[in-house]
């Protein structure tokens, strides 16, 4: 291999080994105690590693684009992230229709605050840490690595990595949307701490969200409840009419986000995937095939 696709393999070996981590440790730690599980799930297993990755192949905080971040920005940013959300659930409940239509399967349950202590609790674990360390591994270390590729490509290899990485067929469209997302939003910017808040911003809404939920209707909130396909029809025809005016919304605030590093980069020459041949993919593909196992498993059992 040349020394591109050598960097490459480097970069999805590593993301394999934080797979690895996360299913057999994370799962392990999470299963004996949520809350500790997790932050140790997000800051031993996916920051830790990714600032030895760091140092190791001597990549620095600029190369990740761990600059500053104007507060004009920082605004645009939560409120894009805001009107976002109502497209990512039409688009997410739309494919679970489409996947309920062929596959039989129980809706997943989520971990949610039993009260508003407990709600408080799982803000800086299950909101600001997966936002600050996540976004440091897939906008930070794999985006960058895979910039030789070009802009484009370095931001759709990243979500589907990101997507991927969540091991959860129901919950495949919405991490890559938003990984999408992110990846526009450091390259626009130039700084990753946008992806940091977009995410971050994200998961409060969602975990906001499930507690207003928990606390409308206890008795059918996080609950694995076999629903028919065409109960969801009505959520999409209501979801889609809020999401078709969000999407204006976002197409409008997009375009006021600063524009520091879209136009830059013009000049230089970039190496098509195909180029640096299968074998740098071969872990990523081994993760991959981990995904489709684990939920063929969660299907039939």
């Amino acid at each position: 291999m040349n020394r591109i696709a050598k960097n490459i393999f480097v970069t999805n070996l590593f993301y394999m080994v934080s797979a690895v981590l996360l299913l057999v440790v994370g799962t392990m730690v999470q299963g004996r105690d949520l809350i500790s599980g997790l932050l140790i799930t997000e800051w031993l297993l996916v920051l830790v590693p990714t600032y030895l990755f760091m140092k190791i192949f001597k990549i620095p905080l600029s190369e990740i684009r761990l600059k500053p971040l104007k507060f004009n920005d920082g605004i645009l940013v939560v409120l894009i992230t805001v009107f976002l959300y109502p497209v990512i659930i039409f688009l997410n409940i739309t494919f679970l229709f489409f996947l309920k239509l062929f596959i039989d399967f129980e809706f997943n349950s989520i971990p949610l605050p039993n009260d508003f202590n407990e709600y408080l609790l799982y803000i800086p674990v299950m909101v600001l840490s997966a936002g600050i360390c996540e976004e440091f591994l897939f906008r930070g270390v794999i985006m960058s690595r895979f910039k030789i590729f070009g802009r484009r490509n370095a931001i759709i290899l990243s979500a589907v990595l990101f997507g991927v990485f969540h091991f959860n067929f129901q919950n495949i469209v919405g991490p890559v949307i938003l990984g999408l997302i992110f990846g526009y939003f450091v390259y626009r910017t130039g700084s990753l701490f946008a992806a940091m808040i977009g995410h971050i911003t994200h998961n409060m809404i969602s975990l906001t969200i499930a507690y207003l939920s928990l606390i409308i209707a206890p008795q059918t909130t996080g609950v694995e409840s076999p629903i028919d396909a065409y109960d969801l029809i009505g959520s999409i025809i209501f979801v889609g009419i809020i999401a078709m005016a969000c999407i204006f919304m976002v197409k409008f605030l997009m375009n006021k986000l600063s524009d520091k590093e879209m136009k830059t980069e013009l000049n230089v020459e970039y190496t098509f995937i195909a180029e640096i041949g299968m074998m740098p993919w071969v872990p990523v593909i081994a993760v991959m095939g981990a995904y489709l196992v684990i939920n063929t498993l969660v299907i039939i059992l």
